[in-house]
């Protein structure tokens, strides 16, 4: 009777040092990659809405005085096609949204604002805006940083202006017609301000944003200017090992967290049984982090912070690895006499197996050798 529960108190000492986190999901997906859907509401001149990228990206806000009507068409007849600039690293956009805007008013001193806010800085890698149909129309491009600071042009990080007609599949007629970039902020359509289709620029900034804004004026006509957003993504992998287990032994359920380029939390896990975790789809940039927690009280983890760049690719191997405190017993003293509760498992399970094999009693417990 005395063995069957000491019998039970070992599986209950080792089910409740081993079991929570472990069956918990090893795999984080942060959905980055592609093209943002956008979202907008409001009347004229007083137009909000939203952008998401994904992949640990800062959500956007955007706010802007355009006249009516501000539409999020669907990208089924108007689109970026592989055989664009963008499209070729990026994909297609076609059946993804994008954003079309109007002057505040149609006439050259009556330019409309649009900004986007987004939640902490951005990357500075890893992810493009596109502006489209510039041709009988300006466009002034302005950011800030996250100290607030006005952001040099250089930073937009102007790619090349193409016309996004043509290809295959082709949204229009192939047309020639391209914006011109003066490197100064500024990206305006052709001289005879004529009506054309598909004059279009894109833009990878190399610095990190708090506020992208777009002043978009009036040249000729009644002209709508087109926007885009799309990211890249990769993959983080690795693996912790150890203690409370033996050298190398797999230590799973231990917390690990992904910490972000703008030094934030973006995601969180724990590892799978065999130690292993990973986190997919995270926005293509240099500056990440990956911290592990420390499996146990006994236990030191071997680095506080190991670095990630997703700007090269995905970045494997991430592996961390525990081992005991120096100075820690290694049955860490759960079965002596002074009754510490700090041990480690195999402290436990050495205490209690000697208290089985030596008959003694223990806080009122009694194991004896004998079966009867």
């Amino acid at each position: 009777m005395s063995r069957r529960f000491g019998a039970c108190l070992l599986f209950a000492a080792t089910g409740a040092l081993l079991l929570p986190g472990v069956a918990a999901a090893d795999t984080v997906d942060g959905g980055g990659g592609g093209w943002a859907p956008l979202t907008v509401g409001g009347a004229t001149e007083a137009f909000t809405g939203t952008m998401t990228l994904g992949g640990g990206f800062p959500a956007a806000t955007f706010t802007s005085d355009s006249r009516a009507p501000v539409q999020v068409p669907s990208g089924a007849s108007t689109y970026l096609n592989a055989n664009t600039p963008v499209g070729a690293k990026y994909g297609s956009s076609q059946g993804k949204g994008y954003i079309n805007l109007h002057p505040k008013a149609d006439n050259a001193t009556s330019p409309s604002t649009t900004t986007y806010t987004f939640d902490a800085a951005t990357p500075a890698a890893g992810w493009t805006f596109v502006l489209g149909d510039i041709d009988a129309d300006r466009v002034v491009i302005s950011a800030t940083d996250a100290a607030g600071a006005a952001v040099p042009a250089a930073g937009l990080g102007f790619k090349g202006a193409f016309n996004y007609c043509g290809g295959s599949p082709a949204p229009c007629p192939t047309e020639s017609d391209v914006p011109t970039w003066n490197g100064a902020g500024e990206l305006i359509g052709n001289a005879a301000a004529s009506d054309t289709s598909g004059a279009a620029a894109w833009f990878e900034p190399t610095t990190a944003l708090k506020t992208l804004t777009f002043t978009y004026y009036q040249r000729s006509g009644l002209p709508v200017y087109q926007t885009w957003f799309a990211s890249l993504a990769n993959d983080i992998s690795g693996k912790v090992t150890g203690c409370p287990g033996a050298a190398g032994a797999p230590a799973g359920g231990v917390a690990v967290k992904l910490i972000g380029p703008a030094g934030q939390e973006i995601a969180s896990t724990v590892t799978a049984a065999d130690g292993t975790y990973s986190f997919t789809n995270y926005t293509a940039a240099p500056g990440y982090k990956v911290r592990a927690s420390t499996p146990a009280a006994d236990c030191v983890i071997d680095v506080a912070n190991l670095p990630a760049d997703l700007g090269a690719g995905d970045v494997t191997g991430l592996n961390f690895v525990s081992t005991p405190k120096s100075g820690e017993p290694g049955d860490g003293g759960a079965g002596s006499s002074s009754g510490s509760s700090t041990g480690s498992l195999s402290g436990v399970l050495s205490g209690l197996m000697k208290l089985g094999g030596a008959g003694a009693s223990s806080g009122g417990i009694g194991f004896e050798s004998g079966v009867g």
